[in-house]
């Protein structure tokens, strides 16, 4: 026995009463439901069956499955009462109809077909057939999407045969077998196959906001706000543009050029530091002998290792003991002999080699004075 979607007939419908078909360990099939199982990157409904909570809802084995984590209270043939969780639905009704609207506009206005979507809590993406967009045209898209969404346009659903589908001009072609396929129409805007809840009119899906795109399997991936969420991100970059201008005392059409200047300039410093270590590092291998613990970065002693036998140790900003060996090939197989001993990792090539080890600088210290004094007197 199918179970009826009543999520289709009316997508808006919070409660139901409806009876057990199968109890599994997962959670309850019934004879019709208001959830809707995931499928089309649309997630299912979450909500309650007689105050239990359904965590989702799927296909499974031919079924629709609202999964829960207590079933076994229940028994087939019984009378249950459905309420669905109305904030989580809707969101996602509202997502589905703004993604059919901007991967329609794609096609429509630009000729990029859609590959794949993903529909999230507060943001939606977009996988476009093409190896580049530009912004220029993504914010034409965005444009065209909330001029459409504010014209309030109709959204419907029917059912037709396969023949009758193609003959509508639907975005793209037909991929679900059967005798019958779902055809999800925005008036004016996009028609395609699709078997998710809609809103029934654009204005309900709320405005989009395009944040960016980013390279994925030779296509590009757009990512959009929608609805609440265009609303929190827009919020979220006035405040971020808002402290950046304090911060760097720059109006706002100003911060990027502030920015760059701050780059320039840890550039220079950068290089002056990478100067001032590199010296400070040939000074202390100079006095301190060939064996000896630095509160220097390591990298400053690289240069050192070509014509040198020193082994140097430190921590990285994590606590982390680190140790760098100048010498040849030999001098490190002496070392590597015993790394078990002391936790030691690493490798490299002459006349470089560097690590990490499990022990203390003072340990490695000793270690290294005997191998090197060791190798010196031969």
């Amino acid at each position: 026995m199918s179970t009826e979607p009543v999520y289709y007939t009316d997508p808006y419908l919070v409660t139901l009463d409806a009876q057990v078909v199968r109890v599994l360990d997962c959670g309850l099939v019934l004879d019709r439901t208001i959830f809707y199982p995931e499928g089309g990157g649309q997630p299912g409904d979450r909500g309650w069956i007689d105050g239990v909570l359904v965590t989702g809802t799927v296909h499974r084995d031919g079924a629709i499955v609202h999964l829960m984590d207590s079933p076994s209270g229940f028994s087939v043939g019984q009378r249950v009462s459905l309420r669905l969780d109305w904030d989580h639905r809707f969101r996602f009704m509202r997502a589905h109809t703004a993604e059919h609207m901007i991967a329609g506009t794609f096609h429509s206005a630009l000729g990029i077909p859609t590959v794949a979507i993903h529909l999230a809590d507060d943001y939606l993406t977009v996988e476009l057939d093409t190896h580049e967009l530009d912004d220029e045209s993504a914010w034409k898209v965005e444009s065209l999407v909330n001029r459409a969404i504010l014209e309030d346009h109709r959204v419907s659903a029917g059912v037709f045969t396969h023949d009758q589908a193609e003959a509508l001009g639907l975005r793209r072609s037909i991929k679900v077998d059967g005798d019958c396929v779902r055809v999800v129409e925005i008036e004016g805007v996009d028609r395609i196959g699709c078997g998710g809840v809609h809103v029934s009119h654009t204005s309900q899906a709320g405005l989009v906001s395009y944040a960016g795109c980013e390279p994925i399997r030779s296509h590009v991936r757009t990512i959009w706000y929608y609805g609440d969420g265009a609303f929190s991100a827009a919020r979220r970059e006035r405040a971020a543009v808002k402290e950046a201008s304090r911060l760097l005392s720059a109006q706002t059409g100003e911060i990027a050029d502030a920015i760059r200047r701050l780059i320039d300039t840890k550039n220079v410093l950068s290089a002056r530091l990478r100067e001032a270590e590199a010296r400070l590092a040939r000074c202390q291998l100079e006095s301190q002998g060939p064996v000896f613990t630095t509160d220097l970065p390591l990298e400053a002693f690289q240069k050192l290792a070509s014509g040198a036998r020193f082994f140097v140790t430190g921590t990285d900003a994590e606590g982390r003991v680190r140790w760098l060996l100048g010498g040849d090939a030999a001098l490190f197989a002496a070392f590597k002999a015993r790394f078990a001993e002391f936790g030691m990792r690493g490798g490299g090539k002459a006349p470089l080699w560097q690590g990490s080890a499990g022990c203390g600088c003072t340990e490695l210290e000793a270690l290294a004075r005997s191998l090197i004094l060791e190798d010196d007197n031969g």
